[in-house]
């Protein structure tokens, strides 16, 4: 039988990179690097794999394909069915398109992370306030905000499992983890 791949969905600011990393360090999970064009935010960024257009032209197989902000996200088949990876952070466009084009063994299990507007909104501004000065930091945060509205209006649907992490992540972190350890 083989091992579930879990499908971390949130809006941006819930908290779902930083309880995968979680999970990675603590529990030694392996997350799925996906494949974007989109540039990364850090010179240490994890969690992808940054390619050109044209690189991700390329990818044969891609399962879990989609477009965010004008930048292209996606796995291929091979990273899905390899069992070592356990977590794949993605959108609900994402985990549509795979649900629909992937026909191999692994059950896939969605996990909703969610997290009020304001802690949403706080998180998201203080990313951007690093990146930006304060009048462009609000402007990319109520965009991504605004962007999330549409992209995430069935999340609920479409997810397994919710995770609320508002306000106390090392809980958020439990519940995450019961999840993962149990569910087959």
């Amino acid at each position: 039988m083989s091992k579930p791949l879990f499908l971390i969905v949130g809006e941006s600011g819930s908290g779902k990179t930083i309880l995968n990393e979680m999970l990675e360090q603590r529990e030694g999970l392996k997350q799925i690097q996906s494949y974007t064009t989109r540039p990364p935010r850090t010179e240490t960024e994890t969690g992808h794999i940054f390619i050109n257009k044209e690189g991700f032209s390329q990818l044969k197989d891609v399962l879990a394909y989609t477009e965010y902000l004008g930048n292209e996200y996606g796995v291929t088949k091979e990273q899905i069915d390899n069992e070592d990876y356990i977590l794949y952070t993605i959108d609900p466009a994402g985990v549509k398109y795979l649900k629909k084009n992937y026909k191999g063994d692994r059950k896939l299990i969605v996990i909703y992370i969610k997290a009020s507007y304001d802690a949403r909104l706080s998180r998201v501004w203080e990313r951007h306030r690093k990146m930006f000065d304060s009048i462009n930091a609000n402007i990319e945060t109520n965009k991504r905000l605004a962007n999330d509205e549409e992209a995430f209006k069935d999340v609920e649907y479409i997810a397994d499992f919710k995770v609320e992490n508002s306000e106390d992540i090392e809980l958020a972190y439990k519940y995450l983890l019961n999840i993962v350890k149990n569910v087959k």
